[in-house]
């Protein structure tokens, strides 16, 4: 109680043996990945939780436009393929990615986004490696996770039709991966669509590269969708 973290509530985890520490080993990396990897130089969201805007540290703010009527608590901006939005990735995640955390989307995919594959968000190494990604992809209405490997490049979990066809149907909706260290959950709009085991460990990613919002797969040009609401932490990255 003496050394750790004020409040105790939250910073002091109890087991009863060494055998049960695996219980609260989830706990354990979340609270120190929210005093490491959401330092306070990035701009704090809103909300009382660790963490930062996603929108304002890639400047979508700055470089895209605001689509009128949107609240200032519930911005909503619109992409066009003209809108570049992509920063350093030692800027956005300068101590890399926590092992668990879970990534909100809000967003409306009209006209010809509804049929391409893109990443909605992507983190490139400097020589154009995936570290991290999430696809989504029009023509078999998938969404695709991609992480790293201790064994290949990339490895990938994909949500299919069944529980994410209405993702594409031109109207606001809400995406939420829960990532944990070996496996990822998939919601749309709250609820559950389905869990996957990842089948190797995850690495580290390089922060030598750049992250990258609503680009074409395996290309530079964006693909115009309207995003709202952004912002990151351990716990949340909520809705572009």
């Amino acid at each position: 109680m003496s050394i750790a973290n004020k409040p105790g509530g939250t910073y002091v985890l109890y087991a009863e043996d060494y055998a049960n520490i695996d219980r609260i080993r989830d706990s354990m990396e979340q609270r120190l990945c929210e005093e490491s990897v959401c330092p306070t130089r990035i701009p704090v969201a809103s909300r009382d939780e660790k963490g930062f805007e996603l929108m304002l540290g890639m400047n979508i703010h700055q470089k895209a436009k605001k689509i009128q009527g949107s609240l200032v608590s519930e911005a909503a901006f619109s992409l066009t393929p003209s809108t570049d939005i992509t920063e350093n990735t030692r800027e956005i995640f300068p101590e890399g990615l926590p092992p668990s955390y879970v990534f909100v989307a809000t967003v409306r995919l009209k006209g010809s986004a509804k049929q391409n594959k893109f990443d909605l968000l992507r983190i490139l190494s400097k020589d154009g490696v995936t570290q991290a990604a999430v696809t989504l992809n029009g023509a078999d209405k998938s969404v695709t996770f991609t992480t790293t490997s201790t064994t290949n490049e990339e490895q990938l979990v994909t949500f299919n039709v069944q529980g994410i066809g209405s993702f594409f149907d031109e109207g606001w909706h809400q995406l939420k991966l829960l990532v944990r260290p070996r496996q990822v959950t998939g919601f749309l709009d709250d609820e559950e669509i389905q869990e996957v085991a990842l089948l190797e460990p995850v690495e580290p990613i390089y922060i030598n590269g750049k992250t990258q919002v609503a680009k074409k797969f395996g290309a530079e040009t964006t693909v115009p969708v309207s995003r709202r609401n952004s912002a990151c932490s351990t716990a949340n990255w909520q809705g572009m």
